[in-house]
């Protein structure tokens, strides 16, 4: 993995070790190896679903702002510290960079 890539070109996928339970339009995270549970409200949750361990995170982003019909700045300075935060809680991996489409 590329440490000086930007965080936008980082590819990010799903803890194997989370259940995920839909309460739409929420979506409950039990964290299997931290024994946590987590609540994402309905935005968050549409950034986890858009998870695939391939797009980067500006590939999602560009796709979330598509569909929720909101800049794509916007979407990005919203979903990179969620990342984090996911990342924070052991919910979500950095598993490398991508080329940005």
């Amino acid at each position: 993995m590329d440490a000086a890539a930007a965080p936008e070109d980082a590819v990010w996928a799903r803890s194997e070790a989370v259940l995920a339970e839909a309460l739409d339009p929420e979506l409950v995270l039990f964290d299997l190896d931290r024994r946590d549970l987590h609540r994402l409200n309905a935005s968050a949750a549409a950034v986890w679903r858009s998870l695939d361990g391939r797009s980067t995170v500006t590939d999602l982003a560009a796709s979330l702002a598509m569909r929720l019909g909101v800049p794509l700045e916007q979407v990005l300075r919203d979903t990179l510290p969620l990342l984090e935060r996911l990342a924070d809680a052991g919910l979500v991996v950095r598993v490398g960079t991508g080329s940005v489409s």
